[in-house]
């Protein structure tokens, strides 16, 4: 009791001197001193392990665990012939169950047909196949680490030698059931021939080109001149050198030199406006030209876009959207029906025509600065229609501005339409159908 209390009152007047934040280092580890490893340990210890893993698969080979076990035995000795030769059990070899010695077997790593493949043998040759590889995994399995009786090849695939030759659709039998559906031509026809693009050069690059040309025809040029093909040309004089090549015949005669001069320079420029003059298209030939620009073949795929408009009582607008189709070659019509606020355009055509009128209703028109127009009266129209015609005129100024959108685009495998025209209607029941 009185032990216990001043152990307990001296390590409280202990702790009371004591800095806790003071780390003591603990005792030192001694010095470790170098172990060599003996020579042939290592080898030891590794033909230990060889001898320890051989008993572990003789005693294996014999313990009867697996009914399917060989008897213990050693591996027999393989003839020149590389079969197995007779022993008895007591003098240690591996027996199979029957009694037979066993020997290693080599089995096939690729089997001579796929499974999935054997579906379209004829039926003697896919019948052989499966039991011969049925007969292969019971060997594989039955052997057991490449040990067993390889099984023989059935004189049936022997004979045939390669089976991949001998596949065929017929022999399957699930053929019957796999749908194979008819071929759909599409809207354009035949299939349109991969357009090679041409390689384009740089400016610089033509510029060389048409250098190097034009040194090729003065070089054949000079050779001619140098052989006496083709006389020497004149010399090409003006008004500000005619001095300088002619010399002293320009000092006695100069009034009669610069009129040859002019001359000169006068036929110079005949030339050059005959040639433009014959290279210069005709009217026609200018008409015809623009005419094939905006033609597009049709003939196998035709573009169609369908767009809504709101009021189509602009007048201007109105002579827009039917010049246009006709110039691009569009063939359509406008559908009208001003009761209802509602008026649409089907338009059919080349792509590239198709974009141009998408171009005009949606960018080019200022649907929102048009105002609508309400059609005026006639001369001898009477009282009531002059009332409707200002009527109409009234309401057309309090209308909002006309919208226009594109509600649908599409293609079709030819033209629905003859020409391009307006068409009227009341109401929708009674507009134009088709």
């Amino acid at each position: 009791y009185l032990s216990a209390s001043a152990s307990a009152s001296s390590d409280a007047a202990a702790e009371r001197f004591v800095d806790p934040t003071l780390k003591v280092r603990g005792p030192k580890r001694g010095a470790r001193e170098l172990r060599f490893v003996a020579e042939g340990s290592v080898a030891a210890r590794a033909e230990r392990m060889r001898e320890k893993e051989a008993k572990r698969m003789r005693e294996g080979f014999g313990s009867g665990r697996n009914a399917r076990a060989y008897k213990k035995a050693v591996i027999a000795d393989l003839s020149a012939e590389g079969g197995a030769t007779k022993a008895s059990a007591g003098a240690g070899e591996f027996l199979l169950p029957d009694g037979t010695p066993l020997a290693m077997v080599d089995f096939p790593e690729e089997p001579g047909i796929e499974w999935w493949d054997a579906e379209y043998l004829p039926r003697e040759l896919g019948k052989a196949q499966q039991a011969h590889a049925k007969a292969l995994i019971k060997a594989q399995s039955a052997g057991g680490f490449g040990f067993g009786a390889a099984p023989k090849l059935p004189p049936e695939l022997a004979a045939a030698g390669d089976l991949y030759e001998h596949l065929e659709l017929g022999n399957c039998k699930t053929k019957a059931y796999v749908q194979h559906p008819v071929g759909v031509r599409p809207p354009q026809g035949e299939e349109e021939q991969t357009v090679v693009l041409p390689m384009y050069l740089t400016k610089k690059e033509r510029k060389r080109i048409r250098r190097q040309n034009r040194a090729e025809r003065e070089r054949e040029k000079q050779d001619k001149i140098a052989l006496g093909l083709m006389p020497a040309p004149e010399p090409k004089m003006k008004i500000s050198n005619f001095m300088a090549i002619l010399g002293e015949q320009a000092v006695a005669d100069p009034s009669a030199v610069e009129r040859k001069v002019q001359e000169q320079v006068q036929r110079r420029m005949r030339n050059h406006e005959e040639r433009n003059a014959a290279n210069k298209l005709s009217d026609a030939d200018r008409k015809a030209k623009k005419h094939a620009k905006l033609q597009e073949d049709t003939s196998k795929l035709v573009e169609v876009a369908v767009f809504r408009i709101s009021s189509l009582t602009n007048a201007q607008a109105r002579y827009k959207i039917d010049i246009n189709a006709q110039q691009n070659h569009l063939t359509g019509g406008v559908v009208q029906c001003e009761p209802e606020r509602c008026t649409v355009v089907v338009v059919e055509g080349g792509k590239k025509a198709i974009e141009r009128y998408m171009k005009l209703l949606l960018r080019r028109i200022k649907w929102a600065e048009l105002t609508s127009e309400a059609p005026a009266a006639g001369d001898d129209a009477d009282e009531a229609a002059v009332a409707a015609a200002v009527a109409a005129a009234e309401a057309a100024k309090d209308a909002p501005p006309p919208t226009c959108h594109l509600v649908w685009r599409g293609q079709q495998p030819k033209r629905l339409f003859n020409s391009f025209r307006f068409q009227e209607g009341e109401t929708e029941a009674s507009s134009p159908q088709g």
